[in-house]
């Protein structure tokens, strides 16, 4: 088993790779991964031969023997899902999981081809959705494999359906007592009768699995009454070689989402040498250039017509930023979690400078 922290990362060295090797191969490359993806979209086994000729070699990168990719903690965009499938192993899967739940929550079959959900709760765990308003149960997905029971709160029916939403909650043997000589914090995520909150909203799709949208916390509303989910936002234009890090901003004044961006310069500096651009020792020069805010406005807008993004969901403006996202400066958790709020007071003055300034630009 080999864990990463970003499999977003294993994409991206990838690509490096692929860029850095001569027309032929670049072209054979192309040619595997677009066969291999349809093959797979369409259900039909792989053909052998791009396997042989082509994926053989990316696997070996990683070790030779991989056979599923499992991934959690945070989610994985569809695009790095088929991205994986198609380079590393046919079977890739998705769970979800904390750890005041012991780990075990929700869980896909690997042979499932339909990404952007989390699969069906395992067989010892209840999971409702509840009204982030109001916090009244209205939807039961399904019961205890060994104990039957109804609900003591009052339910509430909705008319979100036939794809319910809400905060996720979720009650079984393998969720904890609570936090560890911390009561009031136990009480603020544990009711009388085992049920935990999770702070995450997600929505039952009609098949039956389960899709995160966000943590609670984090999902804000724009003018015009939209929800944004910005961890998803900023896993699908992580999908970009030329992307390193990327912070997804909305203000409920306003009607449309902004962004720093933080670059991948070792992509971004090949890229410019073969533009002819002559890389300066300072990043910061190299950010200045219209070239490269043209490539990555093109990045942002060729993945969001790929993942199908809403249109409020599309970065209309956006800062590159040369400082990378870490511990150090304080903009990682220690699991390395963008820390928003910490994000919005560092970068105030360019979310302020974006909403003002009718065309995006770098400060």
């Amino acid at each position: 088993m080999i864990g990463c922290n970003d499999s977003s990362l294993i994409q991206d060295q990838v690509w490096q790779g692929v860029n850095k090797s001569n027309p032929i191969r670049r072209f054979l490359f192309s040619r595997a991964y677009n066969a291999k993806q349809a093959a797979l979209e369409a259900g039909d086994f792989p053909p052998s031969f791009w396997e042989q000729l082509v994926f053989r070699r990316v696997k070996a990168r990683f070790g030779g023997q991989i056979k599923a990719c499992s991934s959690g903690s945070a989610p994985l965009s569809a695009q790095t899902a088929r991205f994986l499938q198609a380079c590393l192993c046919d079977l890739v899967g998705e769970g979800y999981g904390l750890t005041e739940t012991s780990a075990g929550g929700t869980t896909c079959s690997h042979f499932d081809t339909r990404f952007g959900h989390v699969g069906t709760p395992l067989s010892c765990v209840v999971y409702v959705c509840v009204c982030v308003s109001d916090r009244h149960f209205f939807f039961l997905l399904q019961l205890l494999c060994y104990t039957f029971h109804t609900l003591k709160k009052k339910k509430k029916r909705t008319t979100d359906r036939p794809e319910p939403r809400g905060e996720i909650w979720l009650r079984g043997p393998n969720v904890f007592q609570g936090y560890f000589k911390e009561p009031e914090k136990s009480g603020e995520v544990l009711t009388g009768d085992g049920w935990f909150a999770t702070g995450d909203v997600g929505k039952w799709c009609r098949d039956g699995k389960l899709q995160i949208i966000d943590r609670k916390k984090n999902i804000f509303k724009l003018a015009q009454g939209e929800y944004v989910r910005p961890e998803y936002v900023e896993n699908v234009f992580k999908g970009s070689p030329f992307i390193a890090n990327i912070f997804v901003h909305g203000d409920s004044t306003q009607t449309y989402v902004v962004a720093i961006i933080v670059p991948n310069f070792e992509s971004l500096i090949e890229w410019a040498s073969k533009k002819g651009i002559v890389p300066p020792k300072d990043k910061k020069d190299l950010l200045k250039s219209p070239l490269v805010e043209t490539l990555i406005r093109n990045e942002l807008e060729r993945l969001s017509q790929q993942e199908k993004l809403n249109g409020f969901e599309k970065i209309k403006q956006f800062v590159l930023v040369a400082e990378d996202f870490t511990i150090e400066n304080g903009l990682l958790t220690t699991t390395l979690k963008l820390k928003r709020h910490e994000a919005k007071l560092k970068y105030q003055k360019e979310i302020e400078y974006m909403y003002a300034t009718p065309t995006p630009s770098k400060l």
